[in-house]
């Protein structure tokens, strides 16, 4: 059962797995964040889940709303796979299996928009931000639903239309047999990223001389919105920064550079829920009594 195209079938997944050298650096790295999400996430729900009518209007909340769902459903489908998996062989249930297998792999693409969408809206956020609190001006935008919404949609169309291109692309090839140009595509898809991930690394940069309390030019204050905003662009931004020499290390060590490569992507689906929910953590108590006042 092969309909979806290219790589994608169990067997197809199942055969390239253990043909992946260094393939332990997979649990090395990403076994402590699943572990630190889970912990994270159970705290969070008992923290937040009985209060939810004093939930605050954070313009960012729905699209991390979002990202939380697609995550509990791949969750829900890969204990469904594994458990069908183990007990096909006594009540023959392959073809379940089979059938559950592709809605995983679309949650997991749909957690990977969410996220890189996240990524470009607090980055951009953030610039933003700086310009505002060292300019003379006021505020032209703010952080409102409607603002923040068509950011978003703006965002979601380039990344999703930038996937669509490169799969397309992958297609043709695979038809052509021009299998030595999937490297290029690879080369195209991590080379966007990392402009993604330079464009975060500078917001959070920027956003020290805030943190620090520079002296301002503007009148405007930094609302506990933002301030989540901030929180969560420096704390994502510093944490895959210090993961940059160790990526180097290991790739100096002759690691495979496409283990490398895809932990670099990898990483960032643990490490965005996990810095957006502490900074829930510390920001949103006073945003309910904020609230109540």
């Amino acid at each position: 059962m092969n309909f979806f195209p290219y790589g994608f079938s169990k067997e197809e997944v199942y055969k390239q797995l253990v043909e992946v050298e260094d393939i332990i650096y997979f649990a090395i790295f990403l076994i402590p964040l699943i572990l630190c999400n889970a912990v994270i996430r159970l705290v969070h729900y008992f923290i937040f889940e009985d209060n939810k009518k004093q939930r605050d209007s954070n313009s960012l909340f729905p699209l991390f709303v979002q990202s939380t769902q697609f995550s509990h459903r791949l969750m829900t489908l890969i204990h469904i796979i594994f458990f069908l998996h183990n007990i096909c062989h006594i009540f023959h249930l392959e073809w379940l299996v089979d059938v559950l297998w592709y809605p995983m792999w679309i949650n997991a693409y749909l957690i990977k928009v969410y996220t890189e969408i996240y990524i470009v809206v607090i980055s951009l956020l953030s610039v933003s931000r700086y310009f505002v609190h060292f300019s003379l001006a006021l505020p032209s935008v703010e952080l409102t639903q409607k603002s923040v919404t068509s950011e978003i949609r703006w965002i979601a169309g380039l990344i999703i239309s930038k996937d669509l291109v490169l799969f397309l692309w992958l297609i043709v090839i695979m038809e052509l047999k021009k299998f030595h140009q999937i490297h290029t595509i690879s080369d195209y898809y991590y080379g966007i990223h990392l402009n993604y991930q330079f464009l975060l690394y500078i917001a959070a940069i920027i956003q020290l001389p805030i943190i620090s309390g520079a002296k301002k030019s503007s009148d405007s204050e930094i609302n506990y919105l933002e301030k989540m905003v901030c929180f969560q662009t420096v704390g994502i931004g510093f944490i895959k920064m210090s993961m940059i020499p160790i990526f180097l290390t290991l790739l100096f060590k002759g690691v495979n550079d496409t283990v490398i490569s895809v932990l670099f992507v990898m990483v960032d689906l643990f490490i965005v829920p996990i810095v957006a929910q502490i900074s829930e953590f510390l920001y949103r108590p006073r945003a309910a009594v904020a609230t109540q006042s």
